[in-house]
């Protein structure tokens, strides 16, 4: 993952492979590290006809790892090449971060000693998931910054109105969880929550280089991808496009600089839908905007059927200063199963208010009772 040469002999390089190998309890985290041609050597002093090849193989966790992402920072090291390691990795079905410095010395390759605040760190604790899933990490401008999917059951009871007949509701939730360092050594967090009914899986991040912001990208059940960004301190922006629907896409590593704007340069690596046996590979640039949601407009409605009643019900426009805002989930499920999924659905994109604000919601509802053989599944 890392190379690096003083010429352009093939011959001379410094390379950073991480990788799982088995053993008896699950995979353990390897690091090889390969470097031929140390500067300073007197190769013929030696009587080497070729520079001498080094390697050596460090062990970053010893076992149980089904997963990990791994980011890095070059740097100069004691007047050596040398490299950060970043790594992220699941553990016995936890979240972990880890930090490692790898570098040249005149004879070898060393494995720095970790400093106390840069081992192993338990970054899922107190997330209250039953099941965590492809964890990744990015530098947000040199700050680690990790993300994943979590998933958890909550069960919600309904109580039906004049009767004392209720029932019990399982709905599955998939938040993305979001783990940011920040310059004091303290780990903040920050989750995009979803409802009960479509799956939020492989997350990908990427921060800004030189700023303290990061974007996520991750797909939902419809196959398609949605990126959001979020810059410290500054609210309102978003990625335009935010979406791409296709087989995969994932953030063009190194890509976000600044803030937002022109400058700030992000870009998908994307691969389409296969058509005619075949996938295309491409690069979906967008931009980084606070220019109002084209939607924002859009109400959320739908119908429920309960004893031969039809109810319909609008909920929108809502304009908080003057500013319209429509819903938290962009792609609200087209059916509702029960009262429920209906709660947990109507919920608005955040916004903010102050003294003597003004706040405007909309909503209207009908209902039509149909005679019994007429009624159609919904």
């Amino acid at each position: 993952m890392y190379i690096s040469g003083e010429t352009s002999d093939i011959r001379n390089f410094f390379m950073i492979v991480p990788h799982l190998e088995p053993t008896a309890n699950g995979n353990k985290l390897i690091v090889s590290a390969r470097y031929q041609d140390f500067p300073g050597v007197d190769y013929e002093a030696l009587r080497l006809e070729e520079p001498p090849f080094y390697t050596t193989d460090f062990v970053i966790e010893y076992d149980n790892v089904t997963d990990y992402s791994v980011t890095y920072q070059p740097l100069m090291y004691e007047g050596q090449k040398a490299v950060y390691l970043y790594f992220t990795f699941k553990k016995n079905g936890y979240i972990y971060y880890k930090r490692d410095l790898i570098h040249l010395s005149s004879t070898n390759i060393v494995r720095e000693e970790i400093p106390p605040e840069e081992r192993e760190k338990h970054i899922s604790s107190h997330d209250d998931q039953s099941f965590r899933y492809t964890p990744d990490i990015t530098l947000r401008s040199g700050l680690p910054t990790i993300t994943y999917q979590g998933m958890n059951d909550v069960t919600r009871v309904i109580n039906y109105e004049g009767s004392t007949n209720s029932d019990n509701i399982l709905l599955h939730y998939y938040p993305i969880f979001v783990k940011m360092r920040d310059a004091n050594g303290d780990w903040l967090s920050y989750y995009y929550n979803s409802n009960g009914f479509q799956t939020q899986e492989n997350p990908d991040i990427e921060g800004s280089t030189d700023y303290g912001a990061f974007m996520i990208n991750y797909s939902k059940a419809n196959s398609t991808f949605y990126q959001f960004v979020k810059i410290n301190g500054i609210t309102g922006y978003s990625c335009s496009p935010g979406y791409f629907a296709g087989k995969d896409a994932k953030f063009i590593k190194g890509s976000y600089t600044g803030q937002f704007g022109a400058s700030s340069n992000p870009g998908l690596l994307t691969l389409s839908n296969q058509v005619n046996s075949l996938y295309n590979i491409g690069k979906q640039l967008f931009s980084i905007t606070n220019a109002p949601s084209e939607d924002g407009f859009s109400n959320l409605d739908g119908t429920i059927e309960k004893d031969n009643i039809l109810y319909s019900l609008t909920l929108g426009p809502i304009i908080a200063s003057n500013t319209t805002y429509g819903f938290e989930d962009d792609t609200p499920p087209q059916t509702v199963q029960n009262p429920v999924e209906f709660n947990e659905t109507m919920v608005s994109a955040i916004f903010s208010l102050s003294n003597n604000d003004t706040l405007i919601l909309g909503a209207n509802g009908k209902y039509t009772a149909l005679p019994e053989q007429t009624m159609q599944p919904l």
